[in-house]
């Protein structure tokens, strides 16, 4: 049996738990690993914390030092909207449906924070970071085994939201940035269209989201055997059998986030896509819902997106 077959066996198993959220967490953490805070994935979120800041320094109207920022899907460790904080945003509300912030997960972050900021490697990361605000940091990781992490996160500017955003009851054109990272490829569509509208109705005019959209099949990065197209070989009947319950792939394309964009009122002002091999998607008998898509469409791997009112 193909190994990606075998984890997606897996996976529909623990879908089928109760509280299957907190067994799919042990197995991740415990089984698999893939959820280990290490290096790399903390300067991969570093990373995505400064091309945010770039995006909103590069387009908003006017560039605002002080902003209020929503982040949405903050995973398992909070290294962006630290980051955010610590380049001079004022406040910080990051939203997840289920809860993976523990004091464990918070220390680790602020760890890594105050090494890189002392060795100097994190201003190289991270250019903007306020010295002043660095230092504060160290202070908060001496009271993190004392103090929740939701409100060690209050004590700078960072509030840590378990509910569907979609509820929220932020004040109309008060927000200067939105952002995302690997979020709306997990999302129902109608969803990802009610989000766009909340986003719209509380983004301030001349505001900015920027989003990181994964548009691969994510089995490909557990078993090298199969193409990051595999995924478009399957008709939805089938797909409903094979995708992960817990965290499911819509296979949206390119075109249809373009599309759920332009109805809820933005425009697309910078659009930076990475695409694949067409040996890669030669591979793939493509299921008829895909074949109307033109192949450039079909070969994006994964797109960042910059948006306006």
């Amino acid at each position: 049996m193909p190994s990606w077959i075998l984890k997606a066996c897996v996976q529909r198993a623990v879908g089928a738990f109760p509280a299957a959220h907190f067994w799919n967490e042990l197995l991740k953490q415990y089984i698999s690993q893939s959820q280990n805070f290490t290096d790399e994935k903390f300067n991969d979120r570093l990373d995505a914390c400064r091309i945010h800041l770039e995006h909103f320094r590069s387009h908003a109207e006017p560039i605002r030092d002080r902003i209020e920022v929503i982040e949405l899907g903050t995973g398992w460790f909070s290294v962006v909207p630290i980051g955010l904080w610590l380049c001079g945003a004022d406040k910080v509300r990051t939203y997840d449906i289920v809860k993976h912030l523990t004091s464990a997960r918070l220390t680790a972050t602020l760890q890594k924070f105050v090494e890189t900021f002392d060795d100097g490697t994190l201003m190289d990361r991270l250019p903007g970071v306020d010295a002043g605000r660095a230092k504060q940091l160290a202070s908060l990781v001496e009271n993190a085994c004392r103090v929740a992490p939701e409100e060690l996160l209050q004590r700078i500017g960072v509030e840590y939201i378990v509910e569907d955003f979609v509820r929220n009851r932020i004040p109309p054109g008060a927000i200067d940035l939105i952002i995302s990272y690997a979020v709306f490829e997990y999302l129902h569509t109608d969803l990802i269209h009610e989000y766009f509208e909340e986003f719209r109705r509380i983004l301030r005019p001349g505001g900015v989201m920027s989003h990181w959209i994964d548009l691969s099949d994510e089995y490909a990065y557990f078993d090298s055997k199969i193409t990051p197209y595999n995924f478009l070989r399957f008709s939805p009947q089938s797909w409903r059998w094979i995708n992960n319950p817990l965290i499911p792939l819509n296979r949206m394309r390119i075109s249809d986030f373009r599309r759920v964009i332009g109805q809820a009122g933005f425009r697309i002002v910078d659009e930076k896509i990475r695409q694949g091999e067409e040996a890669d998607l030669a591979r793939v008998p493509l299921a008829e819902e895909f074949r109307v898509y033109p192949t450039d469409e079909l070969l994006a791997l994964d797109a960042w997106l910059v948006c306006m009112p």
